[in-house]
């Protein structure tokens, strides 16, 4: 995976479920061992059920569980880092950080609920979230959106634009992997990002394909 992604040259990683320490990862913190290979100088991360409720508090002492969590790895300097606890379902961290170069602008990495009425609800709660922003942001992850349509609540809420519906070329869908039969996986921006470039990659080390964004952001 390393080098593989060595090869794509990326300045900012987003992992949803890494493992940070199980014993399927044999002891090892994952995210620690991707920035050392690649260079990055900047982790931000958080257990993915660091909620307060019964369920999260179970799942989150159980094995393997313990250890998911999701992180933002960056070359950029990291000016905030922000973890959001969205209000209905398990999967509920949206991870906020604003970074200060190559010009100042936000990436929200989220992992959202299975049930379509606590996404739903989750979308809505993003709106807020991104509208905040004092910076162009990129909204991106797993959105377990299995009809997109339900992207339109967040779309017609803000600013933000779909990356996949403004690529110059037809695009696949990312899960699972050995039948990509759905768009789960999304990447949404405001107007001053400017998109060069998104594809999904080839690249079967997960149950879900990759999704690559190069992009340019204008100043004021």
């Amino acid at each position: 995976m390393a080098s593989y992604l060595s090869d794509h040259h990326p300045d900012t990683l987003g992992f949803v479920e890494i493992d940070t320490g199980s014993i399927r990862a044999h002891s090892k913190d994952e995210t620690a061992f991707f920035a050392e290979a690649l260079g990055f100088e900047h982790v931000v991360k958080t257990n993915k059920y660091d909620s307060d409720d019964y369920w999260h508090r179970l799942l989150k002492n159980l094995p393997v569980f313990q250890y998911q969590d999701n992180a933002v790895l960056s070359r950029y300097d990291v000016e905030t880092a922000t973890f959001h606890t969205l209000s209905k379902g398990v999967k509920n961290i949206a991870i906020e950080v604003e970074f200060s170069e190559p010009n100042p602008h936000t990436v929200i990495l989220v992992h959202l609920a299975l049930f379509k009425g606590a996404r739903m609800q989750q979308l809505n709660e993003l709106t807020y979230i991104v509208n905040d922003a004092d910076t162009p942001v990129i909204v991106c992850g797993d959105f377990n959106t299995f009809n997109p349509d339900e992207l339109n609540i967040l779309l017609e809420s803000t600013r933000l634009h779909d990356a996949y519906s403004e690529a110059d070329h037809a695009q696949k869908n990312t899960a699972p992997t050995w039948n990509p039969k759905h768009r789960l996986d999304n990447v949404l921006h405001t107007p001053r990002i400017n998109l060069d470039r998104y594809r999904v990659l080839d690249a079967d080390f997960s149950d879900h394909l990759p999704v690559m964004l190069d992009y340019s952001i204008e100043s004021k």
